[in-house]
């Protein structure tokens, strides 16, 4: 029984080490998310300023068209070329935000592993401070029958003795 529960405990640590383990891998993977996360935020901020400034230029643009219609097209392009950077960021913003949430149930998934774990290892732990409790007063009870064993073993050399001398006499 001792051995079944050392192998308990041990494989119940080690289940822990890997659950902490894997926490950690989390954690990275979430700070990783959250640094990606505010870059991209900074791109499209810098990307919506850029497209404002790229607005007004074509607004302007579109009072002389006559005299500016080749400058005309290629803002209108390097527009269209931000807006497709915006939607491609906000898109890449939008799959951050999903991982991050998946990051974040799986964090308590784990949390909750571990604690589960813990739950287990006490309860582990308080079974074998009652085994070894149990063993102790076995030890004890072995003891005494031993000390109990070799004081009739005396006795009887003593009556053996005994029954020797009265025999010879």
């Amino acid at each position: 029984r001792l051995e079944s529960s050392e192998k308990m405990v041990e494989a119940s640590v080690k289940q822990r080490d890997e659950s902490i383990v894997n926490l950690g891998t989390l954690k990275k993977k979430y700070d990783d998310a959250v640094d990606q996360e505010q870059a991209i935020l900074f791109r499209v901020n810098e990307a919506e300023r850029s497209k404002g400034v790229l607005l007004e230029a074509l607004r302007v643009a579109n009072l002389d068209l006559t005299d500016l219609k080749a400058e005309h097209d290629g803002e209108k392009k390097i527009a269209d070329d931000r807006e497709q950077e915006v939607e491609e960021l906000l898109s890449r913003q939008k799959s951050c935000s999903e991982e991050h949430e998946g990051l974040v149930v799986a964090e308590g998934n784990t949390l909750d592993e571990l604690n589960e774990i813990r739950s287990q290892n006490k309860e582990i732990e308080d079974g074998n401070s009652h085994k070894r409790e149990e063993m102790h007063k076995l030890r004890v009870e072995r003891d005494s029958l031993l000390k109990d064993r070799a004081k009739a073993r005396k006795v009887r050399e003593l009556i053996d003795a005994k029954t020797v001398t009265a025999d010879k006499d």
